[in-house]
């Protein structure tokens, strides 16, 4: 007999700055197989954070070994001017912990969000490894991307967003944290449909990915398009627009699963470059003419594929240089 607990959850109401730490390691003893599952959201007044969903367990004719362990949660208000973020030392990820650190003072035309999810891109990865410094004047914070909720206006805001409004923002860094502060004109409503874990993946990589395919590349229909790096957040994005506008997405990729994964999302072939030199695939594919529009993000490596791969009168993007990186 199987006893299903789905969707159980735990409300735990407070009107003041705190520390919650949860730890449960229980062996229950049961004649039955069961198997728990639970989601537990944590709501504070007036800050609100959910827990991830969680479920482990392991089932025996006996016994129930359950498994709950949480984290570390602190609701922090702009009252008391500190809030928790992502710290680092250049390195390793090892070197990422959470950290108390100041709430942003605004700027002139900036909105200070209240942060329900980021994202990670290549440049945090960089970042943490000390190559890669934010423009001058902005946040040491890791985070190029974050969605949330407007909890402050600037001065000199022009009153297009409102106290409360669901929002992602374009940040040149402090996404990874409970508050950051954003230009005005950076930021984009939250469709009301959409949950903000998904929100989080558009600002960086879907409008770079928009970027190259119609204000640099001006793809037309019926383009054929190749993507280096189809396997990444950039890769994948410019496959789905694509398919949305009317061009046809070749990949380029380093592993089959990427390559499949592309074309799930409506890539039309792929070609695995460790494998073999992917030129004469794409000539093949394109019956001799060649792609109409490359998007590279690799550089020197594939720069004679790329020139036998592009149609005449083609368009060769390059928007980055991973051949020439050494990390």
């Amino acid at each position: 007999m199987s006893y299903i607990f789905n969707n159980i959850y735990l409300y735990i109401k407070y009107g003041f700055n705190f520390f919650i730490v949860v730890g449960l390691n229980t062996i229950l003893n049961f004649p039955l197989h069961v198997k728990l599952s639970f989601k537990v959201k944590i709501e504070l007044l007036p800050f609100e954070y959910t827990m991830f969903h969680f479920s482990r367990f392991r089932n025996t004719s006996a016994l129930l070994y359950l498994h709950i362990t949480t984290t570390v949660f602190r609701c922090v208000s702009t009252m008391s001017g500190t809030m928790r973020a992502v710290n680092f030392e250049p390195g390793g990820p090892e070197n990422l912990r959470i950290g108390s650190v100041p709430v942003p003072k605004l700027r002139e035309k900036e909105v200070l969000l209240k942060v329900y999810a980021t994202a990670i891109n290549r440049a945090d990865t960089l970042q943490r490894k000390g190559l890669y410094p934010p423009p001058p004047g902005e946040s040491d914070i890791l985070g190029l991307e974050a969605v949330g909720i407007v909890e402050k206006l600037g001065s000199g805001c022009v009153k297009t967003w409102k106290i409360g409004d669901r929002v992602m923002a374009l940040l040149p860094g402090g996404g990874n944290a409970e508050f950051v502060a954003s230009r005005e004109e950076l930021l984009m409503p939250v469709p009301d449909n959409m949950e903000f874990n998904q929100a989080a993946a558009i600002p960086e990589v879907w409008l770079t990915a928009f970027q190259l395919l119609f204000l640099v590349g001006k793809v037309k229909k019926n383009d054929t398009v190749l993507i280096h790096a189809g396997g990444s957040g950039v890769g994948t994005a410019a496959v789905q627009l694509c398919r949305q506008f009317g061009a046809r997405a070749i990949v380029v990729a380093g592993s089959q699963e990427k390559i499949d994964f592309a074309k799930s999302l409506g890539a039309e072939e792929g070609f695995n470059y460790k494998e073999s030199m992917f030129e004469p695939k794409v000539l093949k594919h394109t019956d001799g003419k060649g792609v109409d529009l490359i998007l590279d993000c690799v550089g020197g490596s594939f720069f004679s594929q790329n020139i036998n791969s592009i149609a005449t009168e083609g368009t060769w993007v390059v928007y980055g240089l991973m051949a020439f990186s050494n990390f």
